[in-house]
């Protein structure tokens, strides 16, 4: 299958019924996508703590959040492609055991330094479950069902970075960061365990990878010569920029610049966690009427005004439930665009699905670990830098999905759902 066929196969409603799944393997999978995410942020409130028993200064205590980040990229460049040789059930479980030990390292520290090494361990670990969960629905669906199941996996993956603070928030109460780490731990071996109970291989012997390690790798090679993958891994990454620029600035932009107090702040995190949920649940449903294509147009353009008006609305010093509101908004656009843009940029990699799963997804981290450090370094955190930064992040994936097909030089054929 070319790229153009593939992308207009995700775009069409397949004739065929969709391949089944059962909810508990679902259900697990998404678990999988989501705990590398809660790993990188659930201990953020007892950063202070960390950092007063390690006698750490204040740059290398946040470097224990941003160095797992860069291993939530890495680890998918690496997860992806050894489960398009090894499988994806080994992987997961390879995965989940090293999470499982980095989580106890990382707990018996004796310093920052060596916990920083523990964080990266813990990232790539974590990073398994975001790449390989990617590519095993895509290995059980075709087509438009492929951006439709994802879309009903984000209640649980697309909550988790925005919920993990407020899990460690909790956990606080009961425990030190140590006993955070522990948690995280017990965590991954329940996913082990589930793996091994639930999660059956779904990649087909006839679709792995089969000449060696070095020829899985060159797969990434496969990949950047594909300008219609490049395209929408690229919206994919743009439009995660704006979600990562939410996640890094607004707990400074409401506890610092609005004054709120730590409760409202949560229930205003939960608030926008399910805005986030409800737009991929909406998405799901506006599939089989508009196409991907056509919808990931629209929710992109709808994420730049939202974010506009958040420029507009925090300039003119409007209170901060009008500035908010048009956050959730535009968190509701992003919700609504990742099922969409991984199932067109994963269209025509029935074989090679997680090496192209780790690219897509290892883009989004990178830009997401570099777009709000530069920002907030050269401009301040505040609303109008935070919504500035949104805006512009989902302008370039808009201006992205709206390029024409000749990009690749192939043309598309609009499939039944392509309207």
């Amino acid at each position: 299958m070319t790229a153009a066929e593939g992308a207009s196969a995700a775009d069409a409603s397949s004739d065929a019924p969709p391949r089944r799944i059962r909810l508990s393997t679902l259900v697990v999978l998404g678990l999988m996508g989501a705990f590398g995410p809660l790993a990188m942020d659930v201990y953020i409130a007892a950063l202070p703590q960390l950092g007063a028993e390690l006698r750490a200064s204040d740059a290398a205590v946040q470097a224990t959040v941003s160095t797992c980040l860069l291993g939530l990229a890495g680890g998918q460049l690496i997860a992806g492609p050894v489960s398009d040789r090894i499988g994806r059930r080994p992987t997961l479980l390879i995965g989940t055991a090293l999470f499982l030990v980095a989580s106890m390292l990382c707990a018996i520290a004796p310093d920052i330094w060596t916990l920083i090494a523990c964080r990266v361990l813990q990232g790539v670990a974590g990073a398994t479950g975001i790449a390989v969960s990617r590519a095993a629905i895509r290995d059980h669906f075709e087509g438009s069902e492929v951006a439709r199941v994802l879309a009903q996996l984000t209640v649980i993956t697309g909550v988790a970075p925005i919920a993990a603070p407020l899990i460690g928030g909790g956990l606080t109460l009961v425990t030190d960061w140590r006993g955070i780490f522990v948690v995280l731990g017990v965590i991954g071996g329940v996913l082990f365990l589930a793996v091994l109970i639930w999660v059956p291989e779904s990649l087909k012997p006839e679709h792995r990878l089969s000449h060696g390690f070095g020829a899985v790798f060159r797969q990434f090679g496969v990949l950047f010569r594909d300008p219609l993958f490049l395209r929408f891994a690229l919206v994919g990454a743009a439009a995660g920029g704006a979600f990562f620029s939410y996640i890094s600035m607004t707990s400074i932009v409401l506890q610092g610049e609005y004054r709120v107090s730590p409760v409202v702040f949560s229930l205003l995190f939960g608030i926008n966690a399910a805005a986030l949920i409800a737009g991929a649940q909406v998405n799901a449903l506006l599939i089989p009427r508009v196409g991907v294509r056509r919808l990931l147009a629209a929710v992109l353009g709808l994420a730049v005004l939202a974010a506009g008006l958040v420029v507009v609305f925090a300039g003119l010093g409007l209170p901060l439930a009008v500035v908010q509101t048009t956050v959730g908004i535009a968190l509701v656009a992003n919700g609504m665009q990742s099922p969409n843009s991984t199932a067109l940029a994963l269209a025509h990699y029935a074989k090679g699905a997680g090496t192209a799963a780790a690219m897509q997804g290892g883009l989004s981290f990178v830009v997401g670990a570099i777009v709000p450090p530069i920002v907030a370094g050269v401009f301040g955190t505040s609303a109008v830098s935070m919504g500035a930064t949104m805006g512009v992040c989902s302008l370039v994936a808009l201006v992205l999905s709206l390029g024409r097909d000749s990009l690749s030089r192939r043309p598309v054929a609009a499939g039944p759902a392509a309207r």
